[in-house]
């Protein structure tokens, strides 16, 4: 009876292990996302622009205002209401010393949240995104990385993956 009581006993701390490891696991690879919509939704509103997710991403990457951002697209090509094509992008973020390096385009279907998950990013670097017409940033900060763009971005598949320095 003693033999079956331990066996039971250390199963059942076996579970607890297990659990608390799983939850570590789960913990190390957080991820939050940070809707930009709505965290510059009074810049947009106020007759900022629209279609304008490279303004929100450099401004979430590097710490600066939407005016700044905006004001540094703006300076560099980006039209009002419309998009920044990704030459005229990088060319600003290598202008500002921020740029570090950059993938080949994506030809597996990878989405951030799977390279978070496979411990692929440096926690070091910051990250632009791009997807298809749309882009946005992803950063370590403190135990998780954190998605900064619209709602459900952290599942889109990559096309080019930008590292930036971190801000």
């Amino acid at each position: 009876m003693t033999t079956l009581k331990t066996i039971k006993r250390i199963k059942h701390q076996l579970g607890i292990i297990l659990l608390m490891s799983l939850a570590t696991l789960q913990i190390a690879n957080a991820q939050i996302e940070v809707d930009t919509n709505r965290k510059y939704s009074f810049q947009v509103k106020s007759g900022y622009g629209q279609m304008d997710c490279t303004v929100r991403a450099y401004a979430s990457a590097f710490n600066t205002s939407y005016k700044y951002s905006f004001n540094m697209m703006k300076k560099n090509g980006r039209l009002d209401n419309t998009g920044f094509e990704l030459g005229s992008f990088l060319e600003t973020i290598r202008d500002n010393g921020f740029f570090t390096g950059m993938t080949k385009r994506f030809e597996a279907k990878l989405s951030i949240k799977d390279l978070v998950n496979n411990n692929v990013l440096n926690k070091d670097s910051s990250y632009i995104v791009y997807t298809k017409g749309h882009t946005f940033a992803v950063k370590y900060e403190g135990t998780e990385w954190v998605v900064y763009g619209n709602p459900r971005d952290m599942n889109l598949d990559i096309i080019y993956l930008v590292s930036v320095k971190k801000v």
